[in-house]
């Protein structure tokens, strides 16, 4: 019995071996840094105890980075930076069998997975990274895991990683404090397995990724980018950690400031170039242990690389938790805690009737109606009177600036236009700030030659219209947008602001002057009264009414107000361009809204733009931009006299504030 039991030992401790060997074999094979037994014995499930207690020593003694320990001591923090150093100099891991290469890839997907989070990787397979939408797109999937003292996982890693082909093992302990490990595993791999591959995104298991956008919104627009760069959601004066057991621990031994170098966050998850790979491995030679990634590389670039790695920020890499109505213009998005968080996000992403939903949707799922304007807006839609020379003495070398405002009117509104001219509308220069005002209209439904004959003498004694040859209708309104846009495209894109507005408007142009001159706004930009989730009317019976096939979204992206809205010239030659495909729709401002989504410019909220009235009190007017109510010639002239009166009293803000 005794020899029985003995023979029985030896054959299993000599099985145990041989695997180990095989093991040792095959991780040769598939990357040229050695790899000891007891490494690889802790991914492989084994029946020996002596084996299982002599792989939990080695890891203790060779894998001790991130442990949860206190780590003032200099003597603790020396041999911490030992092991790093250690572990740089023989990065080992089990690649994946995958073969990522240039001829099928454009961009490698690095997953820093947890390893026991097996179902959440099966479930990122069937959903964001399924294998068609991989394959359309020429990316490559890599989950990047660790090794823990489970040997109840072993068998299951094993299988995945026979079946998937995806999973790349390096040889650190899998916990939070390791991530810097883990990431500089991921990029040894690239850099030994898939150089040639230009760009790398890395990612956490718990983000979803919007592949189409990373490749369609980003990497296709990076051709004059430097070389070598890191992109993502940009950190800047982040104040450093200086608790040891926080995983955002920066020591003072390794850096000194207040606050941190800028820095591409890894909860957005970052792009990088191969470039940038094989430079921050060689930065990695000279650094230290700090245990997330972002905050290494930030660290270290900054002490290092001597500025030859650029980094950009891009809004498209999110660290929020996004609704899935919101990830069609992101990369990346938190918040899938659970395999279950990933196929639900999925299925409605996938959905086109759940994206119809949606109150800010993509319109290519919304705008599926195939439209050419070109012909009818080119050649047919002619004007009457073009007044093509309004903006010829803008002087483009002049340090002045130089703002259009074209007022929407009605060929019989003539008592309005007048009085927009003795009032708001009379001003020609403020400040700095040269003013163009002049009114849009088209043709009269009746009483034409009365209405041609005025609008001919208001040519003639002002000089101040633009009309175009179509009959005026409320169906009509979106061809005001055209016309404007048309217009300042070919007589006036030398300005700098345009306003657009409609002739039942109080107008502060001294307000709207000051705001422009004091506050940095970024260009290009989209300004007024925001409408956010503005519901599309299906009744036919309605004025506003839409056909589903002409626009199918519940709602219309967020726009400005038509009462009265600011653009920067720059981007009214894109939006003509996007009128030319963009079918008409009868509600003017939601069709200036779709233009400006399909340029990329955001609505921004001002608050001084009242365009669904407001006060019209002398105090109210002064701190307003527009108002809105005034449809009359007396009322135009009356809420004059309440912004011009002299008063007694000091309002709350002053006239010069904003």
């Amino acid at each position: 019995m005794t020899t029985r039991r003995f023979g029985t030992t030896l054959q299993l401790f000599i099985c145990t071996i041989c695997l180990a060997c095989m093991h040792a074999w095959i991780g040769v094979i598939y990357q040229s840094t050695p790899t000891d037994v007891f490494s690889l014995l802790s991914v492989q499930q084994t029946a020996a105890d002596h084996q299982i207690d002599h792989r939990k020593s080695y890891i203790k003694r060779r894998h001790t980075l991130g442990k949860q320990q206190t780590r003032e001591p200099a003597e603790l923090e020396q041999h911490e930076q030992s092991n790093f150093q250690n572990f740089i100099r023989n990065v080992s891991y089990v690649s994946p069998v995958i073969p990522c290469n240039k001829y099928r890839h454009n961009v490698i997907v690095l997953v820093n997975s947890i390893r026991m989070n097996i179902e959440r990787r099966k479930a990122i397979r069937n959903s964001w990274a399924n294998s068609e939408l991989l394959s359309q797109h020429q990316v490559c999937l890599v989950f990047v895991i660790g090794v823990q003292d489970d040997v109840s996982l072993a068998a299951k890693i094993e299988q995945e990683k026979s079946s998937e082909q995806d999973i790349l093992e390096g040889h650190f302990v899998d916990n939070i404090h390791n991530n810097s490990l883990k990431s500089l595993t991921g990029l040894t791999w690239t850099l030994s397995s898939a150089h040639d591959i230009p760009y790398v995104i890395m990612v956490q298991d718990n983000m979803f990724v919007n592949v189409n956008v990373l490749v369609n919104k980003v990497i296709v627009n990076l051709s004059n980018y430097p070389k070598s760069f890191w992109m993502g959601s940009l950190e800047v004066n982040r104040k450093a950690t200086k608790r040891p057991d926080s995983v955002n621990y920066v020591s003072d031994k390794i850096y000194t400031e207040r606050s941190l170098p800028p820095y591409c966050a890894k909860d957005a998850g970052f792009l990088l170039t191969s470039t940038a790979v094989e430079q921050i491995l060689q930065v990695a030679k000279s650094a230290s242990f700090i245990s997330r990634i972002d905050l290494f590389l930030a660290v270290f670039l900054d002490k290092y690389n001597h500025g030859r790695m650029k980094i950009f920020n891009n809004n498209l890499f999110s660290k929020k938790n996004a609704l899935a109505c919101e990830i069609h213009n992101m990369v990346t998005s938190q918040g899938m805690v659970s395999a279950m968080s990933h196929i639900e996000f999925w299925r409605n992403v996938s959905s086109t009737s759940f994206l119809k939903t949606c109150d800010n949707p993509d319109l290519n799922v919304v705008l599926t109606y195939n439209v050419s304007n070109k012909h009818y807006f080119e050649e047919t839609l002619q004007l009457i009177h073009a007044n093509e020379h309004a903006c010829e003495d803008i002087e483009t070398d002049s340090d002045e600036r130089h703002l259009v405002a074209l007022i929407s009117s009605l060929p019989g509104n003539y008592e309005r236009r007048t009085a927009i001219r003795l009032t708001w509308g009379k001003f020609r220069k403020i400040d700095n700030v040269n003013i163009r005002l002049l009114f849009v209209m088209g043709i009269p439904q009746e009483n034409a030659d009365l209405h041609n004959r005025i609008i001919s003498t208001e040519m003639s004694e002002y000089n101040d219209i633009i009309q175009y040859n179509c009959i005026e209708s409320f169906k009509n309104l979106s061809l005001k947008v055209v016309v404007g846009l048309k217009w300042m495209k070919r007589h006036c894109n030398h300005a700098h602001y345009f306003y657009k507005g409609d002739d039942d408007m109080f107008v502060n142009f001294k307000r709207i002057v000051h705001f422009l001159q004091q506050k940095v706004i970024p260009r290009p930009f989209y300004l007024g009264q925001v409408m956010r989730k503005s519901i599309t009317v299906r009744r036919p019976t309605s004025k506003y009414y839409i056909p589903e096939k002409v626009y199918s979204g519940k709602f219309f992206p967020p726009y400005c107000s038509g009462g009265g809205y600011i653009i920067s010239v720059e981007v009214i030659p894109a939006m003509y361009k996007a009128s030319l495909e963009t079918p008409l729709l009868p509600i003017d401002d939601a069709f200036q809204g779709i233009l400006a989504k399909k340029v990329g410019v955001v609505p921004t909220m001002i608050e001084q733009f009242k365009n669904y009235g407001g006060p019209s009190d002398h105090c109210s007017l002064i701190s307003s931009m527009t108002v809105h109510g005034f449809n009359t010639s007396f009322k135009l002239k009356e809420v004059w006299k309440n912004y011009t009166q002299e008063v007694s009293y000091a309002c709350p803000l002053s006239d010069e504030m904003i």
